[in-house]
This record gives C-alpha cells, sequence and structure tokens, in this order.
C-alpha cells in the first residue's frame, strides 16, 4: 500500500474517484488517531484527577461528554451532535452514506452542517420552515462560514455535488 507520501507517485494508472477514495481514507485515518489521542489525554486527565482525588485534593472530576445538543447564546453557537446526520460534522461523508438518499435529504443533510452553527436561512422556505421546527435550531447568523471546519467544508462540497446529480 502507497504510504501517504507518496500518494502521487503510487497513483499512476489510477482513476481521479480511486485517488479521491484513497485520499478520503487517508484523511479517516488522521481523524481517527486524532480522536484516540484525544481519548487518550482524557484517560490521562482522569486517572491524574483521580489520583489527586485520593491524595485530598479538591480538584473536580471534569464533565462527561456531552451526548445531547449543547448550545450557546453568543455568535458562536453549536447545536453539537444535533439533527438526522451529526456525523456529517466529525467524520467524511463517502458514496455509502448518501447511497439511495433523495435529492431532498441530501439538501437536509447538507443544510444541517450550517445550521448546527446557527445559519439563519432566508433565502429558501423550505430551509426555513424546516430548520425552524427542529427544537435544537437557533438562527443566530447569516455568515458562518468562519466557523465550519474543514471535515464540514469538505462534506458541503462532497454532498452539494451529489445533490446536482440527481
Amino acid at each position: 500500500m502507497c504510504a501517504s507520501v507518496s500518494l502521487m507517485a503510487c497513483g499512476a494508472g489510477q482513476s481521479d474517484k480511486e485517488l479521491d477514495d484513497r485520499e478520503r481514507e487517508l484523511i479517516r485515518r488522521e481523524a481517527k488517531l486524532q480522536a484516540q489521542e484525544e481519548l487518550n489525554a482524557q484517560q490521562s486527565q482522569s486517572e491524574e484527577n483521580a489520583t489527586n482525588q485520593d491524595q485530598g485534593s479538591s480538584h473536580q472530576e471534569p464533565a462527561a461528554r456531552e451526548t445531547e445538543p449543547r448550545y450557546s447564546n453568543d455568535r458562536n453557537y453549536y447545536a453539537y451532535g444535533a439533527g438526522r446526520y451529526p456525523y456529517t460534522s466529525d467524520r467524511l461523508v463517502n458514496y455509502a452514506d448518501v447511497r439511495g438518499m433523495s435529492k431532498w435529504d441530501l439538501t437536509i443533510m447538507r443544510n444541517e452542517i450550517f445550521a448546527r452553527h446557527g445559519y439563519i436561512f432566508h433565502k429558501n422556505e423550505d430551509m426555513v420552515a424546516y430548520f425552524n421546527a427542529q427544537p435544537w435550531y437557533r438562527p443566530v447568523s447569516t455568515d458562518v462560514h468562519s466557523q465550519l471546519s474543514e471535515i464540514e467544508k469538505a462534506n458541503i462540497h462532497f454532498i452539494k455535488a451529489i445533490e446536482e446529480q440527481r
């Protein structure tokens, strides 16, 4: 298998789709490694906190990671884990994720990324109605682009391309 540094060298004779798939897989692996490193750091911190508590320290344990949407009232609003497709903010979407989805579902999937950041939908009445009916949605800004992660930006581009094919 080719190393990421030599992706172009070993890609001779492969289609663009195969190279795109390989690049997405490498990005997924990197994200998985980063998540594992964060988990290890959290576990180390928890062990340190437990040791401090055993030694009579008044240091409190960090709160468990939230699984419910969390909200803020400022312009940096983010509804963590909200919507039908929360994974679109956490990992790259692939063809298997969108296989068999209608254009409407793809549109919702893509726009949920913006909605989790509090984007104010005003041009498309269907999106306004849909997201205003979501209990987690809080419209706070007409420009959330600077708040989007690289994964979210890549997913928006990917989903939009699939939408345009349907």
